[in-house]
This record gives C-alpha cells, sequence and structure tokens, in this order.
C-alpha cells in the first residue's frame, strides 16, 4: 500500500480541524456574541493563534497531502518531502496554538470589574512565589485577588469558569 493514500485520509481530516480553530478563534473576538472596542478583547487573541497557528499553517501540509494521493505518489521523492517539510509546519502551527491557548487558560480572561475598568483578575503578574522558577512555593495564585472580584464582574461566571481548570 502507498503512503500517499494513507496522507490523502490524513489531509481530509485536518480541514474540518484547521475550520474549527479558525472559527473558535474568530469567536473569541466577539465575547458573548457582542462586538467589543479591540482594548476590552484579551490581548492573547491577538496572536492570531487558531487563524494562523491551527487554521492557515494546518491547511497548507493538509492540501500537500491530499496531492500527494495520487497515481504514483511513491515514486516522487520531492513531493514526499515537500509533504514532510509541510507537516512540520503544521505541526510547529499546532504548538504554537497550543502554547497561546495554554497562557490565556491560565491568564484567565479579561473583566470589567465595574466602572469600565477591565483587568485580569486571575493573572499572576510575577513570578515571584513560584517554586518553579526558584522561589518559595506558590501562594494561591490560582485565585482571584478579593479586592477585585465582585458580584456585578462581567462575564457573569468568571470564577466557575477558570476555576474548575486549576
Amino acid at each position: 500500500m502507498c503512503p500517499g493514500k494513507c496522507s490523502k485520509g490524513i489531509g481530509i481530516a485536518l480541514f474540518p480541524l484547521a475550520t474549527c480553530a479558525i472559527v473558535s478563534n474568530l469567536l473569541l473576538y466577539f465575547p458573548n456574541g457582542e462586538v467589543m472596542e479591540p482594548n476590552r478583547i484579551t490581548d492573547l487573541v491577538w496572536f492570531f493563534h487558531g487563524i494562523l497557528g491551527a487554521g492557515i499553517l494546518v491547511f497548507l501540509p493538509a492540501v500537500m497531502m491530499l496531492g500527494a494521493g495520487g497515481s504514483k505518489c511513491c515514486a516522487n521523492r520531492c513531493g514526499m518531502l515537500l509533504s514532510v517539510l509541510f507537516a512540520v509546519l503544521g505541526a510547529a502551527g499546532g504548538v504554537y496554538c497550543m502554547i497561546i491557548s495554554s497562557l490565556g487558560l491560565v491568564s484567565g480572561p479579561l473583566c470589567d470589574i465595574g466602572d469600565e475598568v477591565y483587568t485580569y483578575p486571575f493573572r499572576n503578574k510575577t513570578f515571584v512565589g513560584d517554586k518553579t522558577f526558584g522561589g518559595p512555593e506558590k501562594t494561591g495564585n490560582a485565585c482571584p485577588d478579593a479586592s477585585v472580584v465582585s458580584p456585578d464582574m462581567e462575564p457573569a461566571v468568571l470564577q466557575v469558569w477558570n476555576l474548575q481548570w486549576v
């Protein structure tokens, strides 16, 4: 069996996954389905991790893998080399998307705490107290600052959403 047939199947599977990543990233620009000013949207969205990383950089190997599934695919060494190179590029895009998404989960959402003041109540602004960087043991940075969190905070389900990931 030619490896091109397998790569054709993988290429077909990558298209809906990349499309989901692009749509998911686009939805982050419209929190709660509302059009907001750019300074009210979380800063990590502007890295375009879903559009560029898991979207466009995954479409490239998907197209190449579909092309590799043609007749006499095994005899085309240049095509197979390009397929491998594009696969590495797609994997790098996926890793980029995972890193930015992880940072977004760690820092939490941008919230209106009242009087049009937007902040990240879950974000640890320094590495002081983080055992990873040689400091003393971490002291509860996963919970929001009590002086910042209020019942009026938008989005309303902030504490439940972020604390379930901690």
